[in-house]
């Protein structure tokens, strides 16, 4: 799935990840890590520049739902963030690590996909880390920021 480069995007994804996995066991899991690897695309990559978007796949295997988030590449990677105490962002890859059994990033500044393998079914852990349903839209954090975009150039003339 295909998929813009905006933070408002986030309420969609989660909504066509419910849509595939079901109501299954574990199906929390699926959507929080779904969402929060898009939301590090979006965040991190340049896929959160004007005009950026993300692909997210998601796939049943034997054992375990498969997701990937494939952005268009940066300067900054995911893993250079931490949350401080307090903070609401920095926490996105950490929480992917818990519910994953495994995870990896492929790919670099020019491009990069970012995989999980969450078991299934498992039991469902997602509430540790929120206390409010992944389902729900919520607005955005004012401690949201935007990736920084470089400013494009043609003919010596900013755009």
């Amino acid at each position: 799935m295909d998929f813009d480069g905006l933070p408002e995007r986030l309420a969609e994804v989660r909504e066509r990840v419910r849509r595939i996995v079901g109501d299954v066991d574990g199906d929390d899991d699926v959507v929080l890590v779904a969402s929060e690897l898009a939301a590090n695309a979006i965040r991190h990559s340049l896929s959160g520049c004007p005009g950026g978007s993300f692909v997210l796949e998601v796939a049943e295997f034997k054992d375990a739902w498969h997701v990937r988030v494939s952005d268009q590449g940066g300067w900054t990677s995911p893993m250079s963030e931490t949350a401080a105490d307090g903070d609401e962002t920095g926490r996105g890859l950490p929480v992917v690590i818990a519910l994953a059994r495994a995870w990896g990033v492929i790919g670099d500044s020019g491009g990069r996909t970012v995989w999980a393998e969450i078991e299934y079914p498992r039991e469902d852990i997602a509430a540790e880390f929120y206390e409010v349903d992944v389902g729900v839209t919520a607005p955005l954090s004012p401690r949201w920021s935007a990736p920084k975009c470089p400013v494009l150039q043609r003919h010596g003339a900013a755009q």
